[in-house]
């Protein structure tokens, strides 16, 4: 299976997640339906302009539907969140929310300063 093929199942498991539609992806996205159709079909790859759009109809970091598309090299280890995703997903909480993960953090790192793993 070539690697355009899996970003194309992968946009549709995220599609079907969501409960939309080609053409409600396409609507959020601001392209046509057949240009979603041929990336999902392995047809077209998604060059940088489809995987922005991608990202902010998805929620999700650029960063990792540029990976995914096969336009970033891959992670060495793919299930390692990269700092920019982090930040990425941040900037969708609350303030309240951001305190709370810093102070989760903050711990964790005091933690790990008292007992080295």
């Amino acid at each position: 299976m070539t690697e355009k093929t899996n970003f194309g199942e992968w946009v549709l498991m995220e599609m079907e997640a969501r409960g939309w539609t080609m053409s409600e992806l396409a609507r959020r996205c601001s392209v046509s339906q057949v240009a979603i159709s041929n990336v999902i079909n392995g047809n077209r790859n998604a060059g940088p302009d489809l995987c922005r759009a991608l990202a902010v109809a998805l929620e999700l970091p650029e960063e990792k539907i540029f990976r995914l598309a096969g336009l970033l090299s891959r992670l060495p280890t793919e299930q390692a969140l990269t700092f920019g995703e982090v930040y990425d997903m941040m900037q969708h909480l609350t303030p309240d929310e951001r305190q709370e993960v810093m102070e989760y953090v903050a711990w964790r790192y005091r933690r790990r300063r008292v007992r080295p793993e």
